[in-house]
């Protein structure tokens, strides 16, 4: 259950823009969110950038390139 919580909350806050990651490719953002899921305990998983309308099934953590691609979180 905290497990969960504690995910819940990273992809809310990496989901938000941000004035920071204006100038970062949709690599180095998903690389970043990789980094904080592992840091935070998570194992198994895979994150995926993928175009917008493109996300069947999956749960969305981010996105990048203007609002044009999606990062996807999935389970391994």
């Amino acid at each position: 259950m905290m497990k969960n919580l504690l995910l819940a909350a990273v992809l809310l806050f990496a989901g938000a823009p941000s004035f920071a990651q204006d100038d970062l490719t949709c690599d180095q953002i998903r690389r970043q969110l990789e980094k904080k899921l592992r840091d935070m305990g998570e194992k198994d998983f895979y994150l995926q950038v993928v175009p917008f309308d493109q996300v069947k099934g999956a749960r969305v953590v981010g996105s990048c390139d203007d609002g044009k691609s999606r990062i996807v979180y999935r389970r391994s």
